[in-house]
C-alpha cells in the first residue's frame, strides 16, 4: 500500500505535506516545541539539486528508518554504550536536518550534546521525546492528497 503524498510548494515532488508556518527555523528553543515540525527548504533544495525522484526516495527512506534509528538510540542509552548512542544520535540528527524534520533534529542534537558532555540522559524520557517528535513528523508527511 502506497502512502499518499502532497506536492512541496511547486517542486513537483509528490512526497510531502505542506505544514503551515514551517518555512523557517527558530533557534534557541528550550523544548523544541515551537520549532516547525517540517521545514520544506531542505527538501526543495534536494529536489532542485538531485531531482524530485531522489528527494521523494530520500523522504521515504528517512521515514522508514526512523523507528530503527530511535531504537538504536534507546538501546545505546539503556546499555550506556556511549559510542553506539552517539553514532545513532548523529545519524538521526543529520538525516533529520536533511529532511527538514526540525523537532526530531532538535531532540537528537540535544541528546547528543548531553551524552558528549558526560550527562547520561534517562532512556525512558529520551524515548518519550523521540517518540513524540517522530509521530509528529510522520503525521506531517502523511495525509490526504489535495486536488489539483
Amino acid at each position: 500500500m502506497s502512502t499518499p503524498w502532497r506536492d512541496i510548494a511547486g517542486t513537483g515532488i509528490p512526497a510531502i505535506v505542506q505544514v503551515s508556518g514551517a518555512s523557517h527555523r527558530q533557534e534557541g528553543q528550550q523544548d523544541g516545541g515551537s520549532l516547525p515540525v517540517l521545514d520544506r527548504a531542505p527538501i526543495r533544495f534536494l529536489a532542485d539539486e538531485a531531482g524530485p525522484g531522489a528527494a521523494q526516495k530520500f523522504l521515504e527512506d528517512y521515514l522508514g528508518l526512523l523507528p530503527a534509528r530511535a531504537a538504536a538510540i534507546i538501546d545505546g542509552l539503556n546499555s550506556e554504550d556511549r559510542e553506539k548512542t552517539l553514532d545513532a544520535l548523529v545519524s538521526l540528527g543529520v538525516s533529520s536536518a536533511m529532511a527538514g524534520a526540525s523537532r526530531v533534529e532538535y531532540h537528537a542534537r540535544n541528546l547528543q550534546r548531553q551524552v558528549q558532555s558526560g550527562h547520561w540522559p534517562d532512556a525512558t524520557s529520551a524515548k518519550a521525546l523521540l517518540s513524540q517528535a517522530i509521530l509528529q513528523i510522520k503525521d506531517a508527511t502523511v495525509g490526504p492528497v489535495r486536488p489539483g
